[in-house]
């Protein structure tokens, strides 16, 4: 009797599934799309939440930071919450972004395996942040120590470019390798990753400053950095859903066989 109607289930799960026609390749790629675009907006949302876009000035004392979370108590705990879910959204980002540089003609392997290690690498430089932010709200462990969680916090969040930095020149020699006559991406995009991680590297010396343009919230360590990779991100956005929507980038090559 279970057995049969554990059948029956299955089997109208299965004939639901076919003629829904929602598990394609197409649909999954374009969730794994919305993932990476939603780990950035909720990134986003989150250090507005905590009062921290642009972040809390380093050169604040023990004082000022700790009243700063406690008159953001509840921001605080939302921020660690999105921080988390942002991290484990990055990933089907990299896994999409690993596929579609897969398609392009002879390239190595181990290029869409070194840009997907990077964005794997990312997710806990994403998630980490939230949990010491989680922690400021579940619990007052006064000035000095809410002081180095904020601290250590911010240190992570702004100064995470290396891993940025290896994926963004990863997808820009893959786009520079492709030689074909209707290529996956533009060498615009190439270009743009090429001199993205750059301008992230302006973030390397934050633990040395306190004010200026190169502390965590100055010009050129923090909104130059933003800039970019916002500017970055929605033109691989627009190019992979170009990629997507088009089942033939050419007579021959077929991008997207299973639809």
């Amino acid at each position: 009797m279970l057995r049969d109607t554990v059948l029956s289930f299955e089997r109208a799960v299965d004939r639901i599934c076919i003629r829904s026609g929602l598990f394609t390749v197409r649909n999954w790629q374009y969730c794994c799309m919305l993932s990476g675009a939603l780990s950035g907006l909720l990134l986003l949302l989150a250090m507005i939440s905590l009062g921290g876009f642009p972040p809390i000035p380093p050169s604040w004392g023990a004082e000022q930071v700790y009243e700063h979370y406690q008159n953001h108590q509840t921001g605080t705990a939302a921020a660690g919450s999105m921080m988390i879910i942002a991290g484990g959204l990055w990933i089907p980002w990299g896994a999409v972004i690993s596929q579609q540089l897969r398609l392009i003609p002879n390239i190595d392997p181990t290029i869409c395996n070194l840009q997907l290690a990077a964005c794997a690498a990312t997710v806990f430089s994403l998630m980490m942040p939230g949990f010491f932010f989680s922690l400021i709200a579940f619990r007052d462990y006064g000035l000095q120590v809410t002081l180095f969680i904020s601290d250590i916090s911010w240190l992570i969040i702004i100064g995470q470019w290396p891993t940025f930095w290896i994926q963004g020149w990863t997808i820009a020699w893959a786009i520079f390798s492709d030689r074909s006559a209707n290529p996956m991406f533009p060498k615009m995009l190439g270009a743009w990753n090429l001199v993205s991680p750059i301008i992230f590297s302006f973030a390397a010396g934050i633990h040395t400053r306190h004010h200026g343009v190169w502390a965590w919230n100055g010009a050129l360590a923090f909104w130059c950095p933003v800039a970019f990779f916002g500017l970055q991100t929605g033109m691989e956005i627009f190019c992979m859903l170009r990629n997507i929507k088009a089942k033939h980038i050419d007579g021959e090559r077929i991008i997207y066989q299973v639809e």
